[in-house]
């Protein structure tokens, strides 16, 4: 009889979902370059974080870095990153304060990060023109938890429905 394992806890974290606009419709050497760019631009970015306070994920058309307990260092974390792109990458960034679990690949092989925190900075890094970086009421709110009067540089900027149907307020 195979016993059932225990779901991994749930955690929450800031994710900041960098994401290179239009990336399936590229050629697979613009594709190369694009994603050499932005491991280069992440690299130097997350060289800030203490490593213990942060994951980096890879994803289909960017990446998303997890960033624990330290919304306001994801937020700088974002800036500089859309601050080092200047117009060389088609990159926009979603944050967002979520749900996160320790999880497996869809390869099964590879550790990884699951959790509606991804896939809500994911859907508003989707929502965000190139070069632009939107917010989630999430990532406001738990802004200003930490760091109060540091959530009034995020402005409302309207809100969006998502593929899953959920409406989303997001603040630029």
């Amino acid at each position: 009889m195979a016993t059932a394992q225990a779901p991994a806890p749930s955690l929450y974290g800031s994710v900041v979902f960098l994401k290179l606009q239009d990336f399936a419709r590229r050629s697979a050497t613009e594709q190369t370059r694009l994603r050499a760019q932005l491991e280069a631009v992440a690299a130097v970015v997350i060289a800030e974080l203490d490593p213990a306070e942060r994951v980096v994920l890879d994803a289909a058309d960017g990446a998303a870095i997890v960033v624990f307990a330290n919304p306001r260092g994801a937020l700088t974390l974002a800036q500089s990153a859309m601050n080092a792109i200047a117009a060389k990458l088609p990159l926009s960034a979603g944050l967002n304060h979520g749900a996160l679990q320790l999880g497996r690949s869809r390869k099964k092989s590879e550790e990884g990060m699951v959790g509606d925190g991804i896939a809500v900075a994911a859907a508003v890094a989707q929502h965000a023109a190139s070069g632009r970086l939107l917010a989630s009421r999430a990532f406001r709110e738990a802004l200003a938890e930490v760091a109060p009067g540091a959530e009034s540089a995020l402005v409302p900027a309207g809100s969006f429905t998502d593929s899953g149907l959920r409406t989303h307020h997001i603040y630029s």
